[in-house]
């Protein structure tokens, strides 16, 4: 028998020839392997690889003597996603996704509350479907950001209550009464003599301070307990020293001030100056017996104009009361000047006798002891002149100044 060298003739041979039996004891050899089933197989590369679709994902892949083919397309999941228009209202899956569009149905962009032109806060009722956007929450928070009032036209008035509901805040106006203030920050008493920074007075308190003259028949002067009269304050202010413990009325002061005296006593030297007397405050019939004497009356006080005829006599005026020098020239004229009331010495020393020849200061400078005078009389012009007249004077002429002529006669 005659063997080829052909590798395959001789494993065809030993296959037909050993068959079933020897398979598990018989290595086969490189070349054995390698020409098998035919030419050894190249290596992939871009000409043997073929594609074929559109999309990124592969979908296929086939051999067919030694070309790849792959194909690529799309992956078809519709039967894994559930669509609709609200992911939140699909029907409840394990093994489906909501769809691109179901989930988009689920955002709200509106805010959940509303205000109106009255900054009343309304919330929404929302609903279980919607997710509200982080913008959407931000734009109800401002909302809530708000106030109002139950009666925003009584602007005197106070704040007294406070609420919130669903985060809108409602502040409600009115008054506060007496009874919402606590009785420690209420003063009944006497508020005049209360120094308590801290509470408010009350007409109690108030009343309590004031001293009512009312129907009482005495002042607080001299009140009593059984002449008090409507005013329980009377009896106290009767002590001087709870005086300012308390503010009387105009009723009460005139009350006090009716009947009182103004006595010397009272007032002090200096206190009434001139300028405080109106003209005809003073008169006789306001002064009485002996209001006015001497020692009340200080050097050049009374002057010759302000005593009218007769206010004064001789019965008021103490000795040596009027002087020479408190008569100015012609303060005593000669009507006024009764029989034998001036005596010779002051006669004689009057200052308005001048030298008849002169008119010069008389007495001192013109009669002297060695140059005696005479008193000389005449009448010129209706009026009489009494003049000192020198003894050595020859050829008389009288000089006449009109500021020491008589009464005319």
């Amino acid at each position: 028998m005659k063997f080829y060298k052909q590798p395959w003739i001789g494993l065809a041979f030993s296959v037909f020839a050993v068959g079933n039996v020897y398979a598990d004891t018989v290595i086969a050899s490189k070349d054995y392997v390698d020409n098998a089933v035919g030419a050894k197989q190249d290596k992939l590369t871009t000409t043997n690889v073929i594609t074929s679709g559109t999309g990124d994902v592969v979908t296929g892949v086939t051999a067919s003597d030694g070309t790849v083919t792959v194909t690529k397309g799309s992956i078809d999941v519709s039967g894994a996603v559930s669509d609709g228009t609200n992911a939140l209202d699909l029907t409840s899956s394990t093994t489906k996704a909501p769809s691109v569009k179901a989930v988009l149905g689920v955002k709200s962009t509106s805010a959940l509350a509303t205000k109106d032109s009255t900054n009343v806060v309304t919330i929404s009722a929302g609903a279980d479907n919607k997710v509200p956007t982080t913008k959407a929450v931000a734009d109800t928070l401002k909302l809530l950001d708000s106030k109002k009032g139950t009666d925003t036209a009584a602007v005197s008035k106070v704040i007294t209550n406070v609420s919130q509901t669903d985060g809108q805040v409602t502040y409600q106006e009115g008054t506060i009464g007496i009874n919402a203030i606590a009785s420690s920050a209420k003063e009944t008493n006497n508020v005049v003599t209360s120094t308590n920074t801290t509470i408010l007075p009350t007409v109690a308190g108030v009343q309590a301070g004031i001293v009512k003259q009312g129907t009482a028949t005495a002042d607080w002067s001299t009140v009593t307990s059984s002449t008090e009269g409507a005013s329980a304050q009377l009896k106290a202010m009767e002590t001087a020293t709870n005086r300012d413990s308390y503010v009387p009325t105009v009723a009460a002061v005139e009350k006090r001030l009716s009947g009182l005296q103004v006595t010397s006593a009272m007032i002090q030297n200096g206190t009434i100056a001139e300028a405080d007397i109106g003209t005809g405050a003073v008169t006789n019939g306001k002064l009485g017996a002996d209001a006015v004497t001497s020692d009340k009356i200080k050097n050049g006080e009374v002057k010759t104009n302000d005593i009218a005829d007769l206010n004064v006599t001789t019965g008021k005026l103490a000795a040596d009361a009027v002087t020479n020098a408190k008569l100015a020239d012609n303060a005593v004229q000669t009507e006024n000047v009764v029989d034998k009331s001036l005596k010779y010495q002051n006669d004689m020393n009057n200052p308005a006798l001048y030298d008849i020849n002169t008119g010069a200061v008389p007495a001192s400078d013109v009669c002297t002891k060695t140059a005696p005078c005479m008193l000389t009389y005449y009448k010129e012009g209706g009026y009489v002149y009494t003049r000192w007249t020198p003894l050595d004077a020859d050829g008389l002429s009288a000089n006449a100044a009109t500021t020491d002529k008589g009464a005319s006669i």
